[in-house]
C-alpha cells in the first residue's frame, strides 16, 4: 500500500489488500480475498526458486519480507503470532532454493485452468480466460461515482465511494453557485473541493489499477 492509499482510506487498506497465502513444499500461493476471507477467483504463485530470501520481523504483528531473485521486494502483514512460528519453523529449509521460473518474481496464473498468465496480457493463453482490463476499469472509475470499488468486486466500498463523490460533486455545484451570487470566499471552496474530488478519483484510479493487475476474471 502506499501512503495516498493509507491517508485517504485509513485502516480499509488491510481489508481491500487482504490475502491468504498457502505455503506447499514448491512455493507460495498467494490468494486475493474479500472482507471475509473468501477468495476472490485471483491466484498467483511464488516459486521458492523464485524467491532469494524471506525475513519476519515485528512483535504484534509480523512483516513478512520477501526478497525476489528479479531484485523486487514485497512485503506482507501476518496478524498471527502463531504464523509467524509455523513459517519460520519450516521456510528456511526451503529458501532459497527450489526449481525457479523465468519470471524470478510472483507471477499470476489463471484461476481456471492454473497455467501461468502474460504480463499485461488480459487473456488466458490456455483456456481463454477472459479478465478485465486496465483501460476500461479506469474509465469506469474515473466516470462512475464509487465506480472503482463497484469494478473490482467490492461492493459496500463502492456503496461509501458513491456517496462520498456525489455529496462532493452537489456541494461542488453549490460552491458554484455561489460564485455567481458573488460571495467572495466561494472561490476558495470550490478550489478545496477540486482538490479532494481530483485526490479521490487519483486514489480510485490507483486502486483499479492494482487490482485489475490481479487479473480479475469478466465471468467468475
Amino acid at each position: 500500500m502506499n501512503a495516498l492509499e493509507q491517508f485517504l482510506k485509513g485502516w480499509h487498506v488491510y481489508y481491500l489488500k487482504a490475502c491468504a497465502l498457502v505455503f506447499t513444499s514448491k512455493r507460495i500461493l498467494y490468494v486475493p480475498t474479500d472482507t471475509g476471507g473468501k477468495p476472490r477467483h485471483s491466484l498467483a504463485q511464488m516459486r521458492y526458486g523464485d524467491v532469494a530470501s524471506f525475513s519476519l520481523k515485528g512483535l504484534l504483528s509480523a512483516a513478512f519480507a520477501l526478497t525476489y531473485a528479479s531484485g523486487r521486494k514485497e512485503t506482507f502483514t501476518i496478524q498471527a503470532m502463531g504464523d509467524r512460528k509455523k513459517i519460520n519453523s519450516f521456510l528456511p529449509k526451503l529458501v532459497p532454493g527450489g526449481e525457479g521460473t523465468d519470471r524470478r518474481d510472483r507471477h499470476f496464473l489463471c484461476p481456471r485452468c492454473a497455467k501461468p498468465l502474460v504480463k499485461d496480457h488480459y487473456t488466458c493463453p490456455s483456456c481463454r480466460m477472459a479478465f478485465k482490463t486496465p483501460s476500461q476499469a479506469v474509465k469506469f472509475a474515473l466516470l462512475v461515482p464509487g465506480g472503482g470499488f463497484f469494478q473490482t468486486g467490492h461492493f459496500w466500498f463502492g456503496v461509501q465511494g458513491a456517496f462520498v463523490d456525489l455529496l462532493e460533486i452537489v456541494l461542488f455545484l453549490a460552491a458554484i453557485d455561489e460564485v455567481r451570487r458573488g460571495s467572495p470566499e466561494a472561490g476558495s471552496v470550490i478550489f478545496a473541493f477540486l482538490l479532494i474530488l481530483v485526490a479521490n478519483k487519483l486514489a480510485a484510479v490507483q486502486h483499479v489499477k492494482f487490482h485489475v493487475a490481479q487479473y480479475i476474471p469478466v465471468e467468475k
